[in-house]
């Protein structure tokens, strides 16, 4: 098994473990008696609704940052190249006013 293979089946099996304990915790949970010993395997209700909150702000927040950074690249990128033209046409200039 390749080290991507084995990445993957390792990301998988964690996926399918949140995903499992996430439902019980949500949807199955408020059925089962709060004496039941369950219970105790879970945090209280509010997280389950706080926590997807915070993680998608801040991976919206991350793929915001992202996308402003590669902007901000690629202008000053743009910015280089106009620039270089110009310098690389002056200097041509100079060698042949050397030459003559």
């Amino acid at each position: 098994m390749g080290s991507d293979q084995l990445a993957g089946a390792f990301l998988l099996a964690v996926a399918v473990i949140v995903f499992v304990y996430y439902t019980l915790w949500v949807i199955v949970l408020p059925f089962i008696d709060p004496d039941v010993g369950l219970h105790a395997f879970f945090p209280p209700r509010f997280y389950a609704i706080a926590i997807p909150t915070v993680l998608l702000v801040v991976f919206v927040g991350l793929v915001t940052l992202f996308i402003g950074l590669t902007m901000l690249r690629a202008a000053s990128a743009e910015k280089r190249k106009k620039k270089q033209p110009q310098a690389s046409t002056a200097s041509a200039k100079n060698k042949r006013k050397k030459v003559t």
